[in-house]
């Protein structure tokens, strides 16, 4: 795994900016510790900053060019397939000077141009600049498991893994307010954008070519519709792909572990990954502080059962509250979910002992893991008298409702379903997938939203018209948004910057495609989510594992807020700071920070206040 930039001058102009391309390659650092290199051509300069994970020798440095020296590649990424299709190659003439899997990729696009990523197996942001026509090729994976930005001047043209390396360049900087207004209601941003005006990211399964000047792009993956596949062998086939999938990530030339919570989905991956290595380590967090988000022993108890070589690392309040004010101080484009504090901090611990390790991630996405899944599923199945909403409203309100409390954790989620009840399809999903309605977003920024807001939630929410009996809809807009733009941004940036490889065998897209072709039925049955994890890895783990409910993996914002960050908060949402800023109308933030310090109605307050934590913090950084 790695950090790659480059820039292409596309005008004479443009070439006083290649000399930046060796501090937005610094800036890179942490996603690459073990080598870093800056490629200086004629019209272009392409920067790589290496975590050796397959032939650690100096001969797989980058960047890297081909045996004749026409075409340079910088990549970030895992092919797993590449040692068939270094047999193809070879049987076609080409020579190999490593065992890479880099060289691999380059000689695969000079092989077969543009169309060689739909033979490529694994997740992969990459860049090839060609010498003599000084073309530059980029391609994102599948899944958009690996990022890549990309921002357009009139002068040049620039890349990288993250945002940071982009700004390195001499590029304007402005708020993007669609993105602002976005992020506010979501807490991260969706989409192809960020919070800098035209810089934006290249969508999960594009490629696009930068020839004379014009770039363009194309679509070369999108997830597939719900295709029900009518054979008997449905189980049989998703079981089969995980196990292949999980095999192929085992590949490695450092030590590899994998996370394991008490869920069902990193214990699946794990015991898996048990059958086909000896003495697999595997990791969890223990919280002695907080109990309630603490599943250490469920961990342990299935280590046991699967034989794996665990370690539990107990984590105090500090260790927490560290990982916290480093996402604060280096977060490059605004990312406020609060989990990906406990993230960090499983990171930051398992580094000490492994450089790749496996995860569970996509399993929710594609089953539909969520609460929000279950909701949904009710809401279509179970007619509420529509009078009585207001009047059910009314009354929960006036009960506690924040997360302090079980009974006011339920009534919060209770008061987020009734809402959602009185909304269309499309709207429900969109209120539940954030933490605000638009309105009180709109009241709380100066900066105002443009038409293409309300073009973005559309694209957001195409697709949905809640007329089915079955989620595949509602899936899959999770998995072109949520799961992209939130939960594997969040595991990038928080995994690398610790120097950590995280590997998701739930989004090999082989599985993704059975997946897509599962009936519902073997996803969502007798109220049982990802029904078919239960009885696809029956035989792997005890029946307990599939019947503990879901535990999300939070961290006690509310409680931080109020306590170790509250001079924090009240510093950047301070009248004299607003006024100065001029991006947030005072009187609602200070509206909604004393909901957040309310008893026992603080509702998803604390969460919007921290995202405008995470926001100023952001801004401070970027524009001071």
């Amino acid at each position: 795994m790695c950090g790659i930039t480059g820039i292409v001058a596309t005008t004479a102009n443009g070439r006083s900016a290649l000399a930046h391309c060796r501090q937005a390659t610094d800036r890179l650092n942490h996603r690459g510790p073990d080598h870093q290199e800056v490629c200086n051509l004629d019209v272009a300069a392409l920067g790589h900053c290496r975590l050796s994970v397959l032939d650690p020798t100096a001969g797989a440095h980058q960047p890297m060019t081909d045996t004749q020296d026409r075409y340079v590649i910088v990549y970030n990424g895992e092919c797993y397939n590449f040692k068939s299709l270094r047999e193809e190659l070879t049987a076609k003439g080409h020579a190999f000077r490593t065992d890479s899997d880099t060289e691999v990729i380059l000689n695969l696009y000079i092989e077969y141009g543009e169309a060689f990523v739909e033979k490529v197996n694994g997740f992969f942001a990459l860049a090839i600049f060609d010498k003599h026509d000084h073309t530059l090729f980029l391609a994102r994976d599948r899944m958009g498991i690996k990022p890549l930005y990309i921002f357009s001047s009139p002068d040049f043209f620039c890349f990288a893994s993250e945002a940071k390396a982009i700004l390195a360049y001499p590029v304007p900087r402005t708020i993007d307010t669609d993105s602002l207004h976005l992020y506010l209601h979501l807490n991260y941003i969706p989409g192809a954008f960020s919070m800098i005006k035209g810089l934006e990211q290249l969508p999960p399964g594009h490629s696009g070519i930068l020839k004379k000047g014009q770039w363009q792009t194309r679509c070369w993956y999108t997830i597939p519709e719900a295709n029900v596949y009518d054979g008997q062998d449905q189980i049989k086939r998703f079981r089969e792909a995980m196990e292949a999938s999980v095999r192929s990530r085992l590949v490695s030339d450092v030590p590899l572990g994998a996370f394991l919570s008490g869920g069902m989905d990193s214990a699946i991956i794990s015991a898996l990954a048990a059958k086909e290595t000896k003495n697999l380590q595997t990791f969890t967090i223990g919280f002695k502080d907080h109990p309630e988000i603490d599943e250490s022993r469920e961990a342990e108890l299935t280590a046991k059962h699967i034989g794996s070589d665990h370690t539990t690392f107990h984590i105090q309040e500090d260790d927490l509250q560290d990982s916290a004010r480093h996402l604060l101080t280096t977060m490059d484009d605004p990312f406020a979910d609060s989990s990906a504090i406990a993230v960090h901090v499983l990171s930051r611990f398992v580094r000490t002992r492994v450089t790749v390790a496996l995860s569970g991630d996509g399993s929710d996405e594609m089953l539909g893991g969520y609460r929000k899944h279950k909701a949904e599923w009710l809401a279509r199945h179970n007619r509420w008298p529509r009078p009585a909403l207001p009047i059910l409203d009314n009354l929960s309100r006036r009960l506690p409702h924040d997360r302090t409390s079980r009974i006011g954790d339920l009534n919060r989620k209770w008061l987020k379903y009734l809402e959602g009840l009185q909304l269309s399809p499309k709207e429900r999903y969109w209120r539940w997938c954030g933490f605000t309605s638009g309105d009180m977003t709109d009241k709380l920024c100066l900066l105002k939203s443009t038409n293409m807001v309300s073009e973005r939630i559309s694209g957001i929410t195409l697709g949905i018209d809640g007329r089915s009996s079955d989620l595949e809809d509602i899936l899959l807009a999770d998995m072109r948004t949520v799961l992209p733009n939130d939960m594997l941004t969040k595991t990038d940036r928080m995994s690398m910057a610790c120097g950590l490889e995280v590997r998701v065998p739930f989004l090999d897209h082989h599985v993704v495609k059975i997946a897509r072709e599962l009936p519902f039925h073997l996803k969502y049955r007798k109220e049982r989510q990802k029904w078919i994890l239960g009885t696809a890895f029956a035989d792997l783990l005890p029946a307990e594992i599939f019947d503990r409910p879901k535990k999300g993996f939070e961290v006690p914002i509310r409680q931080w807020l109020n306590t170790s960050l509250k001079e924090d908060v009240d510093r950047v949402l301070s009248h004299d700071f607003l006024q100065a800023q001029g991006i947030f109308q005072y009187e609602e933030v200070t509206h909604l920070l004393n909901q957040s310090r309310s008893t026992h109605h603080a509702g998803d307050a604390p969460a919007r206040i921290w995202g405008l934590l995470v926001f100023q913090h952001w801004w401070e950084k970027t524009f001071n």
